[in-house]
């Protein structure tokens, strides 16, 4: 494993590559949102050794070794990287869902790709987008297959998902700030479940534009737009996610799996064609905070 000490990392995005389109967009977007942040990137790379129950030939662990170093190497240069910004890898033989979690809590930001495994696959290692935005301890974003960074503008909005239950205030910030850096929009969107009163849609109308007062005071060069939307939110969010910039979901309350199982953000990042950033909730931390 290359070393890079915990305080490099600390300026440092991490995007996780395994040679998959996938993985390729998502080192990509790491290497956009280093540069947006002056930043450097940090390629990390888990890789398989042999299922066996006697002690691995040094010439065989060499090898997977080298294949690693191989397929890193073949991911960078692939990357269109600033001359300032410097490349750093981490290659471990482990779990990526493990190793991508130890690295998510020396990191600003981790980037994933989304989960293309196959059923198989899927049994073996889980599904590792999926673990990271449901057990990292900073900021995750997905990025789907084939994405590439496009000049973005007042149709191209950041679209915050809010539930109507919470301020979300690491959500609403997350979203403010990467429309500062991407000088787009913020969107905050609400599902009302089907057939909702006018009174009801009016009233979290209401909410939305009283929540978000406070920000477009800290943001004010920041367009933002509230909107309450009928029917399921997983669907809303996919809809919109054709035309944004990016998708900011805050974590559902809590670490047990069941409640990650059953949320809206496991269902969208497993579809969404943009970007989506898995916000970590930090209780206690408001607009000023």
């Amino acid at each position: 494993m290359t070393f890079v000490a915990d305080r490099e990392r600390g300026r440092m995005v991490a995007a996780g590559v395994d040679g998959s389109p996938e993985s390729v967009a998502a080192a990509r977007y790491a290497v956009r949102a280093a540069g947006l942040r002056d930043l450097d990137l940090l390629l990390v790379h888990a890789y398989e050794l042999p299922l066996v129950n006697v002690p691995i030939e040094q010439a065989i662990l060499d090898a997977c070794r080298d294949a690693a170093h191989r397929l890193v190497a073949d991911m960078a240069s692939q990357l269109t990287v600033p001359s300032t910004m410097r490349i750093e890898s981490v290659l471990q033989p482990e779990l990526p869902s493990v190793l991508l979690e130890r690295i998510s809590r020396t990191v600003p930001l981790l980037v994933v790709g989304q989960d293309h495994l196959t059923w198989g696959e899927r049994m073996l290692f889980g599904q590792v987008a999926s673990h990271a935005a449901h057990r990292a301890a900073c900021p995750v974003v997905i990025v789907p297959g084939g994405w590439r960074a496009r000049r973005t503008g007042e149709q191209h909005p950041v679209v915050v998902a809010l539930d109507g239950n919470t301020k979300a205030q690491v959500a609403l910030r997350t979203a403010f700030e990467e429309a500062q850096l991407l000088r787009t929009r913020v969107l905050a969107l609400h599902a009302s479940p089907y057939g909702s009163p006018a009174s009801e849609i009016a009233a979290q109308t209401a909410n939305l534009t009283e929540l978000l007062a406070g920000w477009k005071q800290d943001f004010p060069d920041i367009s933002v737009r509230s909107l309450v939307v009928s029917g399921d939110p997983d669907a809303n969010l996919l809809r919109w996610s054709r035309s944004a910039a990016l998708l900011v979901m805050e974590r559902p309350h809590g670490r047990m799996w069941g409640s990650w199982e059953r949320s809206v953000a496991r269902a969208v990042l497993k579809q969404t064609h943009c970007p989506m950033i898995v916000v970590p909730r930090q209780p206690g931390r408001g607009r000023n905070g």
